[in-house]
């Protein structure tokens, strides 16, 4: 059981977790407690890129010792994505995210000692929720950003399958299959049906902004390629070239803010292992007019009314006819 919930909890692994799924987890066997896990959910983690060592760029932060206060704050990497493409270069991507622990155990800490500090001796995030703002806002803390770094990476494709061939019982040759160009034999099995890419429209009003998930159970934890039409997204320098209008999230989820009229129409696509997953079409649509409620609520009001009266009027003239008579 602890072995499972080390895996669904690994920081390489991530889930889409509810905020009511955070508290403490305790794992309990012949009546003792074999494991505890304090499970929580932080939201708007930001991240900064950093280059991978020995290239150039923004380079990873290094470890900072608060001595006074017995706080030690690092890095907790994630281990390596997949390449997210083959038989060329692609690209493969891991998360740290800022931790904090005490550098003495048995020590106390500084400005606030708190039990969850003690029984986490791998540390707790720089932003979770357990920790009071008077350890958050200390200095080497408060400016502190969890980090991605991506870098190139190759693999070679799988190879194609061989040709097949289908013989009875007998040895008799039945059937010759080229499997590697999509044909099967009426002497087999029935095939697999393929993944078909998912397609959803995306209606917005230009000025806001959107997020994008990619519908698949790998998508958190594998590079999601996102295209442009056939132009693809560069991770690295989208954000730069965009002016911060599109980024692509530590989760791999596509952010676009400020949606724009030429933004209609425009087909967004995410890829994992050089398969098609999704197909996104934003569709840019008028802004409400706030002052409409208000004329549908005045011209409605003066319709009820004039009915009213009408109303009225026949009412009292029925009433007068009938005195006269």
């Amino acid at each position: 059981m602890s072995e499972e919930i080390n895996r669904r909890l690994n920081i390489g692994t991530y889930l889409e977790l509810k905020m009511e799924e955070a508290g403490l987890y305790m794992c309990l066997k012949d009546g003792e407690y074999e494991a505890v896990y304090n499970v929580d959910i932080i939201i708007n983690e930001q991240y900064a890129l950093v280059a991978a060592p020995g290239k150039k760029g923004r380079s990873s932060r290094n470890d900072t010792v608060l001595t006074k206060n017995n706080l030690h704050i690092f890095t907790t990497w994630s281990t390596w994505t997949t390449c997210n493409t083959c038989n060329k270069i692609g690209q493969k991507r891991k998360i740290g995210i800022c931790t904090i622990k005490k550098i003495d155990q048995a020590a106390v800490s500084t400005p606030n000692d708190i039990w969850q500090l003690k029984h986490s001796p791998k540390g707790l995030p720089c932003r979770s929720t357990v920790l009071p703002d008077t350890i958050k806002t200390l200095a080497g803390i408060k400016n502190r950003l969890s980090e991605t770094m991506v870098v190139d990476c190759y693999v070679p494709c799988p190879t194609l399958p061989a040709i097949k061939y289908i013989t009875d019982k007998s040895g008799k040759l039945l059937d010759t299959v080229h499997a590697a160009e999509g044909f099967y034999s009426l002497h087999e099995e029935s095939p697999v049906i393929q993944h078909l890419a998912t397609r959803k429209t995306i209606y917005e009003v230009a000025g806001r902004g959107i997020l994008l998930i990619c519908p698949h159970d790998e998508a958190k934890s594998k590079v999601v390629r996102w295209q442009n039409g056939t132009l693809p997204y560069n991770p690295i320098t989208v954000r730069r070239n965009s002016r911060g209008r599109v980024r692509i999230g530590a989760q791999n989820g596509l952010h676009i803010r400020r949606l724009r009229e030429t933004d209609d129409n425009v087909l967004i696509s995410c890829w994992i292992s050089g398969e098609m997953v999704a197909v996104f079409r934003i569709h840019i649509t008028k802004k409400f007019n706030k002052n409409l409620k208000d004329y549908v609520v005045y011209v409605g009001f003066c319709l009820t009314s004039l009915t009213i009266c009408c109303i009225g009027c026949n009412t009292c003239c029925n009433r007068k006819n009938k005195s006269i008579r």
